[in-house]
């Protein structure tokens, strides 16, 4: 939301501003009640101390009229699509004025058609003020309805999007975690000393999946760390297995939501597994032009893995929680050629100098 809406929602719908709301509201019915003091002989403006009580009274009849078409009228019929009713209910409110008029304009009739003419045309003018003034608080009612509901369907949307990617993130981090204890678990059979030492990368692992990725942003470097550990403990389970990550451009004050690129990693060391020749998994992250670009590729083994469907909906998840993230400011790509596996994440971000 840019500031200039941000200022016209506080101003519209908060309580601070209803001062200054109020003061908006009355500039126009002021300025148009200043017509009592209109044209006096050859001159167009004249204030005359005698007309102050007459002012005073057509100001607070133009102010009751407003406020009952603002707060009383449109919500209570215009709103509901009853129209008729609100025609019939505003008449009554433009008669007084309009009864006035009939009496100050024909005071006598003098059978002057000219003079006529001139009255009725002068009518016919007031009843049209009078229209658009009725007219302008029922906009401004109804605009302010229209971007009241806007605003709340901004903010359904907005927590609807957020409870789904808190359901996202909740899929995804148990099966990483089910993969890490399996890990540890091969190493406790066959090297309980070495286990030990990595039950506490272990625990890093954890509490940066259970503590950090419950923020909002982290940082990339922080990621970067957290998919290393994740490798280092499937090099350590695999003797055949190996792994490079490297960094292009400043990723220093790079910010991404938690755990973005670990499905891609899961995905890459599950499906690379070869029991006869090296497997390898690399990752590229590569900041330019405001664009962050996250390259992961892995070998495949020469005999194809029967894919399950738990990987099927892992990568789902992820393509769903993407769209959720950033729309339409990022770009997805999956390639499968040469016996490399490539996924080719784009991401436009926004750089804190």
């Amino acid at each position: 939301m840019s500031t200039l809406d941000t200022f016209f929602n506080k101003l519209l719908f908060d309580g601070k501003y209803r001062i200054v709301r109020h003061l908006l509201f009355q500039l126009p019915i002021f300025m148009l009640s200043l017509c009592i003091f209109g044209t006096n002989g050859s001159q167009p403006f004249c204030f005359r101390r005698s007309m102050i009580p007459v002012w005073a009274g057509f100001y607070a009849y133009l102010l009751i009229c407003w406020y009952l078409s603002f707060y009383v009228l449109t919500p209570r019929y215009l709103l509901k699509g009853q129209i008729l009713k609100f025609v019939i209910c505003t008449l009554p409110l433009i008669a007084p004025f309009m009864i006035m008029r009939i009496v100050s304009e024909f005071p006598i009739a003098d059978g002057n058609n000219m003079s006529l003419t001139i009255n009725i045309i002068n009518l016919i003018s007031n009843f049209l003020t009078m229209v658009f003034l009725m007219a302008a608080p029922t906009s401004l009612a109804l605009f302010r309805q229209t971007a009241m509901q806007n605003l709340r369907n901004n903010e359904l949307q907005a927590a609807t999007a957020h409870a789904e990617l808190q359901m996202l993130k909740q899929q995804i981090n148990p099966h990483f975690l089910f993969n890490m204890i399996n890990n540890v678990n091969v190493l406790v059979r066959r090297a309980p000393a070495q286990a030990s030492a990595l039950l506490f990368r272990l625990e890093d692992l954890i509490r940066y999946q259970f503590a950090d990725s419950r923020r909002e942003r982290v940082t990339l470097l922080a990621d970067i760390q957290f998919l290393r550990d994740f490798l280092d403990l499937e090099k350590v389970r695999r003797s055949a297995f190996g792994y490079n990550i490297e960094t292009v451009g400043v990723t220093d004050n790079i910010e991404v939501p938690p755990l973005l690129f670990i499905p891609f990693v899961e995905n890459a060391v599950k499906h690379n597994s070869d029991g006869e020749n090296e497997s390898l998994v690399t990752l590229s992250f590569s900041v330019s032009d405001s664009k962050l670009t996250f390259i992961c590729q892995n070998s495949k083994p020469e005999v194809a893995l029967v894919p399950s469907k738990a990987s099927g909906i892992g990568l789902k998840n992820i393509s769903r929680r993407l769209e959720l993230l950033y729309n339409n400011r990022h770009t997805l790509s999956v390639t499968d050629e040469n016996g490399i596996f490539t996924v080719r994440l784009t991401i436009e971000l926004k750089i804190d100098n």
